[in-house]
């Protein structure tokens, strides 16, 4: 095993793996001497405005905006729908 372990050419991403591990081991030590009579962490309660239902309101303004935008959409279509001028003079001479 020694034989071994002399001819064995070490790679370098186990010396960085070795100190990582150390790293860790020096951090587990750390949190087991931490002070036990510290409070346990408490957090804030959540501010009112947060718990507020506002799903609804937000859907409505996203309806009127969708349809809106719909509205819109459907006006632009219309006019590029329509007869070029001198075609529109040429049918209203046919009636």
């Amino acid at each position: 095993m020694h034989i071994t372990r002399e001819r064995e050419a070490p790679f370098k991403f186990w010396e960085a793996e070795k100190q990582r591990i150390a790293k860790k081991a020096a951090d587990i030590a750390a949190a087991e001497n931490a002070d036990p009579n510290r409070p346990a962490f408490r957090a804030n309660p959540i501010p009112r405005a947060c718990s507020v239902l506002i799903f609804d309101k937000k859907m409505k303004q996203d309806e009127l905006k969708r349809g809106e935008r719909i509205r819109k959409a459907a006006e632009m279509a219309f006019a590029k729908a329509a007869m070029p001028p001198t075609m529109q003079k040429h049918a209203d001479k046919k009636k």
